[in-house]
């Protein structure tokens, strides 16, 4: 009747043929989520169980009572023994949060004062990256990076300078690449808020042909916060894009400064937007700014709108100015145009910028055209051109006349008389004997030469001899000088005889410059001297704007008043 033995399954011995069944992951992760609820729920217990012992102790507490000023126990419960050797001293708390540690173990509530509180943390912070011997806190590293970012960017303040992980990133430099060697586009930054693709183009196209033009116009938010606009240019050529990237970067355009560099190369069109290609019957390219853009024959013989010959202006002065102005229009854009002709209507010698029938408008338009074409001012291709639906034929090179500084006007009118009236001259040399720099005393000096512009001869001849007396204050030869300046700026008024003071200057400055270099050597003072320089400069700056004389007239002027100082210099 005993039961026979048998082996324990862990015992009994194992065949080569017993298969072990592997569980799906579905069980396996039904197995998990059991383990996981079991956890949670043996802590919520335990928690449960500390609750009620807390609630369940028998301790009664102390009858309350009045204790002195002073810190108690932080943490202790009423009715507890109070722990007096802390007290009178700061109590720092651990940071720790609840549960940070073990049931068993309490945190470190040794009173300390603040003092020795951050001497052991080691800043000038009550936030410390460890808390004793124990394990460092994520919240404490996180503080204390802050706190460091915060010092550095208050110390690069004070310098004058910006941290690197605050500067404003730029909204498009993922477009920016300058490792590329062939790309041809040329981003430029800082351009003013009220620039027009149009705008950027004119400024640009001396550069060479321009594929494209784009300009990344603010959206949202940045409509109302943008102080800049940024941009890009896209050449046809790169040897184009890098004189604009060597010649614009730091280049004041309408008060801001741009900034240039390369960017991301971007597909080309098939032809520029600028200049603009027309068949001619030349079979060379016709190219224009805007208001003057060429466009495609009809035909090859006929067919057009107009026939324009281009002719030479009768007045070689007028010839002169309109080629100075068709160069400084090509080097600095339609906005520079725009300028003279705001500033300079009403004067004759502009007159042709108001007469677009004129031929000396004609004129000025083949200027702009052939410069923009890369003609010089002496040399240009004579075959006839389409522009805006006309054929033009360009003047003769070899018979262009030489400008000579003397006005064929000033020549027709009527011999005027050369002296002024006892009264007069004394009347002028007493106005340059109280001569100042006040601008009502030139004021005054200047419309008495205009009034008595008949006696062009002799005013110029008494301001001559009164500028180069040698033992005049540099103040009033100064003051002289910007009465001359003045003058010759009204010399084109609607007064008869005005434009003869331009002639009568024009041969007296070498010997009045002579005289000024003189008086500059004389001077010891070295700010004094520096001062001089200066306003002689502003004046010959000032005469070149006004195009009054030629550029190497100028020239000539500001060697004969420097020649003595660079002569001590080398």
């Amino acid at each position: 009747g005993a039961k026979k033995p048998t082996l324990s399954r862990a015992m009994a011995p194992k065949t080569s043929f017993s298969m072990v069944r592997k569980k799906t992951p579905f069980e396996k992760h039904k197995e998990e989520e059991e383990l996981k609820r079991k956890r949670d729920a043996e802590e919520a217990a335990n928690l449960f169980a500390e609750f009620e012992a807390d609630f369940a102790s028998e301790k009664k507490p102390k009858a309350m009572s009045f204790v002195s000023a002073g810190l108690q126990s932080a943490g202790s419960r009423p009715g507890d023994e109070i722990d007096k050797s802390g007290r009178g001293k700061v109590y720092v708390p651990a940071m720790a949060p609840p549960g940070f540690f073990g049931a068993e173990e309490e945190p470190e509530t040794k009173p300390a004062s603040t003092s020795d509180h951050y001497a052991r943390s080691g800043r000038s912070s009550g936030f410390s990256s460890t808390t004793g011997g124990r394990k460092p806190r994520a919240i404490d590293a996180v503080m204390e990076e802050m706190m460091d970012k915060q010092q550095r960017r208050e110390e690069a303040r004070r310098e004058g300078r910006e941290l690197a992980e605050d500067k404003r990133p730029n909204p498009h430099a993922s477009e920016l690449a300058t490792s590329d060697k062939t790309t041809t586009n040329v981003f430029v930054g800082n351009l003013p808020l009220t620039v027009v693709e149009e705008d950027v183009l004119m400024e640009f196209a001396q550069f060479g042909p321009i594929g494209s033009v784009k300009i990344m116009w603010p959206r949202g938010d940045e409509v109302h916060t943008a102080t800049s606009l940024n941009g890009f240019v896209s050449f046809m050529g790169r040897a184009s894009a890098e004189r604009m990237v060597a010649e614009s970067d730091g280049k004041m355009f309408r008060g801001c400064v741009l900034k240039v560099g390369w960017g991301k190369a971007v597909p080309l069109p098939s032809k520029p937007i600028w200049p603009r290609e027309s068949d001619d019957i030349t079979g060379r390219p016709a190219v224009g700014v805007p208001g003057m853009m060429a466009s495609t024959a009809q035909t090859r013989f006929g067919g057009y709108a107009e026939e324009v010959t281009v002719q030479y202006p009768s007045n070689s002065r007028v010839m002169y100015v309109i080629d100075r102005l068709a160069k400084y229009v090509v080097d600095n854009g339609k906005a520079f145009e725009e300028k003279v002709m705001e500033k300079e209507r009403g004067n004759d010698e502009f007159g042709f910028l108001f007469d677009y029938k004129s031929p000396n408008h004609r004129y000025y338009k083949w200027r702009v055209f052939s410069l923009t074409n890369g003609d010089t001012l002496e040399d240009w291709r004579t075959e006839p051109f389409v522009m805006n639906d006309a054929r033009w034929t360009p003047p003769n090179s070899k018979r262009r006349p030489v400008y000579t500084g003397k006005e064929s006007e000033a020549a027709k009118e009527p011999a005027a008389p050369d002296s002024l009236k006892p009264d007069d001259r004394e009347e002028f040399e007493g106005l340059l004997q109280a001569l100042t720099l006040e601008r009502s005393d030139i004021e005054e000096g200047m419309m008495f030469a205009l009034e008595h512009a008949e006696s062009a001869k002799e005013v110029a001849n008494i301001l001559t001899d009164a500028l180069i007396v040698s033992d005049t204050p540099v103040t009033m030869k100064v003051a002289r000088l910007f009465l001359m300046s003045d003058i010759l700026h009204n010399c084109g008024a609607p007064v008869k005889n005005a434009s003869a003071y331009r002639t009568e200057f024009q041969q007296k400055l070498p010997r009045i410059f002579e005289s000024l270099e003189k008086t500059l050597m004389g001077v010891e003072s070295r700010i004094t001297r520096e001062a001089f320089k200066k306003r002689v400069a502003a004046v010959l700056t000032a005469w070149g704007d006004w195009f009054l004389f030629g550029e190497e007239f100028l020239k000539g002027l500001e060697l004969t008043f420097l020649r003595g100082q660079n002569q001590m210099n080398s």
